[in-house]
């Protein structure tokens, strides 16, 4: 970047990190639960913008779990959400970690 800087050359830089999806209380329920899953499962989690970690606001964390997992449980493996080649993987696929904020 520094070296970029200096004759102004565009650059795109990957800088890592763990991604957070924040849900805050007003969130569009349906909307945020969309956007969760798809910044999950999007090339089955190996993409450098994929969500890592979803943060949810306890007071809408039922409802958006409920949503979730029903959402969750419609994707096809190894249709929906990529090649799947072993059992695990399938068991992974269909598991969803979110923490209370």
């Amino acid at each position: 970047m520094q070296a970029a800087a200096k004759n102004l050359t565009p650059v795109t830089l990957e800088l890592g990190g763990k991604d957070p999806f924040v849900v805050f209380p007003d969130a569009e329920l349906d909307f945020a639960v969309g956007l969760a899953v798809r910044g999950s499962f999007i090339n089955l989690g190996q993409n450098c913008i994929s969500a890592e970690r979803t943060y949810v606001h306890r007071s809408v964390l039922d409802k958006f779990i409920a949503g979730v997992k029903e959402l969750v449980e419609s994707l096809r493996p190894g249709v929906d959400i990529g090649c799947i080649s072993m059992e695990q993987q399938v068991r992974c696929a269909h598991s969803c970690v979110v923490k209370p904020v």
